[in-house]
């Protein structure tokens, strides 16, 4: 659990400092670190809020849209691998 607290708080000091591919390489390593890595999604909303184009329709948020997607894949290459311990 402190791993998982410490991880967020890199993700948040990243989101401050860096530039967005560093923060979403980061995000994605997430998704293989952690099981149930769902702050990811919370992450990206926070982004978008931060970050994201104003006065836009949903289909607005590009990066948005396309990370829950490349998220989801990800979910599912980490659940189809094999892990040896």
């Amino acid at each position: 659990m402190k791993w998982r607290l410490l991880y967020n708080t890199v993700l948040f000091i990243s989101l401050v400092i860096t530039p967005w591919p560093v923060y979403t390489g980061l995000l994605c390593a997430g998704i293989f670190l952690f099981r149930n890595f769902y702050e990811a999604i919370l992450w990206l909303v926070v982004v978008e809020i931060l970050f994201g184009p104003l006065g836009v329709g949903f289909l607005g948020h590009y990066y948005l849209l396309m990370m829950l997607v490349v998220l989801f894949v990800l979910a599912f290459v980490k659940k189809t691998m094999r892990y040896y311990e």
